[in-house]
């Protein structure tokens, strides 16, 4: 590996790549699928997209930045970064979508948590008080967190998982 390209550098691209195809997805259904329960099952379909990012992505950096020789810590390090990398682009896009493109969207995210309240028979007094609750906490800066720490979480949770598939330590004999 060339030492002046950086675990950081490296994971750019790919980590660019990988928010894009997320971000572009979820405009789609953003776009395309109203309900909002329809378009959490659809999410997860995005992070199997995701996973065989990191997989494929991974597997690119062993074979051609490596020769061919990856630990499970080099192949978990890379995909940190590319999720940390891919949780700040998609914050970035929360911000914009909750902000501008669809302020309407956390108040249809808060009935949508009194619907499932109320179905789960809660009075209309503990619902009033939990969707209050929800309110200071269901803000475009706070849904920026949440959606930063919630990828970079999952995107972690995936590493090492996929961290285990990619790594090849070839073993060579020496004198």
């Amino acid at each position: 590996m060339d030492e002046s390209k950086s675990t950081f550098k490296l994971a750019m691209q790919p980590a660019l790549l990988t928010a894009g195809v997320s971000i572009l997805v979820s405009l789609l259904l953003w776009a395309l699928v109203d309900d909002l329960q329809t378009q959490q099952k659809f999410n997860y379909f995005t992070w199997l997209i995701i996973a065989f990012m990191y997989f494929y992505f991974t597997k690119n950096y062993r074979e051609n930045e490596l020769e061919g020789n990856l630990s499970y810590g080099q192949g978990f390090k890379f995909m940190f970064v590319m999720s940390l990398i891919i949780s700040i682009v998609t914050a970035l896009y929360s911000y914009v979508l909750f902000a501008y493109l669809d302020p309407s969207l956390i108040e249809a995210m808060k009935e949508q948590a009194a619907e499932q309240m109320y179905q789960q028979n809660l009075s209309d007094e503990q619902i009033e008080a939990a969707i209050e609750m929800q309110s200071a906490w269901m803000t475009p800066g706070m849904m920026v967190f949440y959606s930063i720490f919630g990828s970079l979480f999952f995107g972690s949770i995936l590493a090492l998982i996929i961290a285990l598939f990619t790594k090849k330590e070839v073993v060579t004999f020496e004198d």
